[in-house]
């Protein structure tokens, strides 16, 4: 399990862009090792203001991969229906929700 903090890519969350707006917890499964990476599949959580959003994607656990995108599935409170990316770097988390 990872934990990060969140940040904005964007003016959202009624913060403005680069702000820390929540924290982000991820679990990983890895299902494959070659010689040249290392696959899974994660899954997480991230919360921010009044609610949390449910995240998952490929782990892309290389040292190759400069940053991780996930696709935001759904959420809870102001966010149920809300869709777009996280990206992370550097275990650190940028969040965008698509308009």
């Amino acid at each position: 399990m990872v934990t990060a903090v969140a940040y904005n890519a964007a003016s959202q969350f009624g913060k403005p862009s680069g702000a820390r707006v929540g924290r982000v917890l991820v679990d990983c499964t890895i299902l494959a090792v070659t010689s040249e990476s290392i696959d899974g599949v994660c899954s997480g959580i991230i919360h921010v203001p009044d609610g949390y959003l449910t995240f998952g994607g490929n782990g892309a656990f290389t040292s190759k991969a400069k940053a991780k995108h996930w696709s935001i599935s759904g959420g809870v409170g102001p966010y149920a229906n809300d869709r777009g990316e996280i990206a992370s770097a550097h275990e650190s988390f940028v969040v965008t929700l698509a308009s």
